[in-house]
């Protein structure tokens, strides 16, 4: 309690200290993203001599900031942190299953595609089995991959507004 006070007397606005900790955020994360994708192209020969590995990293930098985005909007909505840690549990094994990390997309129903597109994690594996269908992208296949990776982008940006939204929320309600 007594550092939220500090941070609420300082200078700085809220909304600059929450952007400046989702910086520091990605900053972190994307160190780790390069630290992963070094140890992938290390171990996995077919990952950087395929014709989408371009399209491999964009898409999964585009997932990071998906990723770092719904991290700290979970951090910022739990109240401590046990309830992180139930709360991260449950959206991101609920995202993968529903999403199809878990499970093929191909073996689901219609109606649980129908909600999966409603989750970032769905469009990461749909972009994802576009590269894997196609050795080197068409037209049309370069379009729904690129259609892909913008959702995702949606929501990440709609992530980042929430969390903007729930500290201005935080403040004004302390």
């Amino acid at each position: 309690p007594d550092l939220k006070k500090r941070m609420a007397a300082s200078p700085v606005s809220g909304r600059r200290q929450s952007l400046e900790g989702i910086l520091c955020m990605s900053l972190a994360g994307i160190a780790l993203w390069i630290f992963v994708i070094v140890i992938a192209i290390v171990f996995l020969e077919r990952f950087y001599t395929s014709g989408n590995f371009a399209y491999y990293l964009l898409n999964s930098v585009f997932m990071l900031f998906v990723a770092i985005a719904l991290a700290y909007l979970m951090g910022t909505i739990a109240p401590n942190r046990d309830a992180l840690t139930g709360i991260a549990n449950i959206i991101s094994l609920g995202m993968c299953f529903l999403g199809g990390a878990f499970v093929p997309l191909e073996f689901m129903g219609n109606d649980v595609k129908a909600v999966s597109q409603f989750l970032p994690v769905y469009w990461y594996e749909k972009a994802n089995d576009i590269l894997a269908d196609f050795g080197h992208l068409t037209a049309s296949a370069k379009g729904q991959f690129l259609q892909a990776i913008m959702i995702q982008l949606v929501f990440a940006a709609a992530f980042v507004c929430l969390v903007l939204v729930v500290e201005k929320y935080k403040r004004v309600d302390s």
